[in-house]
């Protein structure tokens, strides 16, 4: 505005000028009115550039201080964010190897699943095993018990056969008695008593045979009784051995049966275990990729921090050329315009 007010004086001083003709030129010193327009137009607009001059000093100052504070507020952040960079740089390499330890965990629970599930397995097969050797043992009772029985009656019948032979003995004994006085009341009849006599000796040769077929059936009797006697004892040992063998068979099959509810309870927790490793290796590979982008992004305004403080270096040497170019500008007062 008040470069056109000096532009309009001015124009008006040169247009009257050429309105007082050629004759005028040599006359180029204007009149004190024109002369005093002038210079307070141009006053006026030298005291505005003066005040635009401070105005512009001021901002300057403004700017090269703001954007030394600018510039010491990025460097501070450029070295957290580095510090920043740097530690989540160690956390990712942290977070890495942690995902790498719960791979090999979930692995490891894997391996140890199997185990658990083979040893589960194992343990109901020997459960099956010890039943069934349970059972046998409870046949074998009862066999050796049947066969006690059986062999008890056995010697019992000897017995009876025992008595009866000791019967037939005696009445064998008897008979070659009195066969023996029937041959000699026979020879004392002469010859009338032969045929007595004959009869008498034929009979006593049968008793004899009766008494020796007796003591041998005697003898074969107490062979049987004493077979019969370790036959009960052999049993008797069996019917104890297998109520031993039968007790022991039902202490393995209670043993392997709480192995079996541990091993059961084993191969449970280690598939939850197994579970969970998965899930926390799952979650370890999330969060390594999650600190993998995070560290990117860190990267990234790290670099941009870096471009900031670069750009904010340019704008301060700006505003510092600014202040100094500003500050080459020297204006002067006007004097008023006085009475003469």
């Amino acid at each position: 505005r008040l470069i056109e007010q000096f532009a309009a004086a001015f124009a008006a001083l040169l247009k009257k000028r050429r309105e007082q003709g050629p004759e005028a030129a040599p006359h180029l010193i204007p009149a004190e009115d024109e002369v005093w327009a002038v210079s307070a137009a141009f006053a006026m607009m030298r005291a505005h550039l003066a005040d635009v001059l401070s105005q512009l000093q001021r901002a300057g100052a403004q700017i090269s201080a703001t954007t030394e504070e600018i510039l010491a507020t990025s460097g501070r952040y450029e070295a957290g964010a580095s510090e920043q960079a740097s530690s989540l740089d160690e956390t990712s390499a942290t977070t890495e190897e942690l995902a790498r330890s719960a791979r090999q965990i979930a692995e490891n629970a894997g391996s140890v699943s199997e185990i658990a599930h083979r040893t589960l397995a194992a343990a109901e097969a020997g459960q099956g095993s010890a039943e069934a050797f349970l059972a046998s043992m409870g046949r074998m009772r009862n066999d050796n018990q049947a066969i006690a029985s059986a062999v008890n009656r056995l010697n019992k019948r000897v017995q009876q056969i025992g008595k009866i032979v000791e019967f037939i003995n005696g009445v064998a004994d008897k008979s070659d008695l009195l066969a023996l006085n029937a041959e000699l009341e026979g020879t004392k009849a002469g010859e009338v008593g032969r045929g007595f006599s004959l009869v008498a000796a034929e009979m006593r040769r049968l008793a004899e045979n009766v008494l020796e077929s007796t003591k041998e059936i005697e003898g074969l009797i107490e062979e049987v009784r004493e077979a019969s006697r370790a036959a009960v004892a052999a049993t008797d040992g069996g019917v104890r051995a297998t109520e031993t063998g039968t007790v022991l068979a039902q202490h393995v099959t209670e043993s392997l049966k709480q192995i079996v509810e541990l091993a059961s309870q084993t191969s449970d927790a280690v598939r939850s275990i197994s579970l969970a490793t998965q899930q926390q290796q799952t979650g370890t590979d999330q969060l390594a990729d999650t600190m993998a982008d995070i560290l990117r992004i860190t990267q990234q305004s790290l670099n941009a921090t870096k471009q900031v403080s670069t750009a904010n270096g340019d704008l301060l040497v700006l505003a510092l050329d600014l202040r100094a170019v500003v500050e080459r500008f020297q204006i002067g007062q006007v004097p008023p315009r006085g009475d003469g």
